[in-house]
């Protein structure tokens, strides 16, 4: 429909000749590795983290901004090994978010209230311009969707529930997802 093939997203082929077995052990160790990762790393560490310092709707759309800068990869889908950029990008978004609760609680003044916010709107500005410049197509950004959807689903129902299975399920569904697509209709294509 958009002209992308779907692996070029995803950065994944499979060979035409695939028997199933391997495939479904390959996708098997993937979730069984990637879905823990992706849990600790958004609910437990990200959210956590936010849960302790703002309300829980900031901290909705704070993980959802944040694990999907630092937990979408280069090369295709979520990541379980953040890269070493995203990292530091991380950091200092931390810590101008630290600022900004920081001047929040302890500054009277109003003016040096919303002075303590400026450097947590540079850092995001400038995570979200280097972020929508990555995206190349109108299906790359479909799919970067896709994945910020699925993280702030994951975000939004452990917000709910206080239960990491459900966001584990959401993971494991897009990561299924991805596979399957590859396999059952692009299955000796490598298009990147």
């Amino acid at each position: 429909m958009t002209g992308v093939p779907y692996n070029s997203l995803t950065k994944t082929s499979i060979a035409a000749d695939a028997s199933v077995l391997p495939v479904l052990l390959v996708a098997g160790l993937g979730l069984i590795i990637g879905v823990p990762v992706l849990v600790v790393i958004c609910q437990v560490l990200i959210q956590g983290s936010f849960d302790q310092v703002v309300s829980a709707n900031a901290a909705i759309v704070l993980t959802t901004a944040l694990a999907g800068f630092v937990m979408v990869s280069n090369t295709g889908g979520l990541a379980t090994v953040p890269e070493f950029g995203k990292l530091v990008g991380a950091v200092v978004f931390t810590m101008a978010l630290g600022v900004a609760v920081y001047a929040n609680e302890r500054v009277g003044r109003r003016w040096l209230r919303y002075l303590g916010g400026a450097p947590v709107l540079l850092v995001t500005a400038i995570i979200i311009l280097s972020s929508v410049a990555e995206i190349e197509t109108i299906a790359g950004g479909l799919y970067a969707a896709t994945q910020l959807t699925v993280l702030g689903v994951a975000a939004y129902t452990y917000n709910e529930t206080e239960c990491l299975i459900i966001p584990a399920l959401a993971y494991a569904s897009l990561l299924l997802a991805n596979r399957t697509v590859v396999f059952v209709f692009e299955a000796g294509i490598q298009s990147w």
